[in-house]
Parts: C-alpha cells; structure tokens; sequence
C-alpha cells in the first residue's frame, strides 16, 4: 500500500498543493485514488494516516 500512497502522490501534484493550502477534500480525494490503485482492498482510515505522514 506504501507504493500506492507514494504512486498517487506522485501523480497528483494539484491535489497535494491544495492540501497543503489547507483544502480538506484534497486528502479526500487523494485516499480515494489510493483506494482505486488498491481495488478498494486498503482500510481508508490506514489509507489516510500513510497520506498524511507521507505529506507533512
């Protein structure tokens, strides 16, 4: 699941500027592409916790 978040990250530079100018639907947006990568098999709680880690 780690490469998912780092894959999403990575080809999502939009979303990841808007989360960190404070846009909540930005990490919404960002766990669900994880969620699509993973076939909808990754915990979205766990999915959000790794996205946030990896955008702080």
């Amino acid at each position: 699941m780690a490469a998912a978040v780092e894959s999403v990250i990575a080809e999502n530079e939009d979303a990841v500027e808007d989360y960190h100018a404070g846009e909540g639907g930005a990490l919404n947006f960002l766990v669900g592409q994880v969620m699509q990568k993973t076939g909808g098999s990754a915990d979205p709680g766990i999915v959000n916790q790794q996205l946030r880690e990896a955008l702080s």
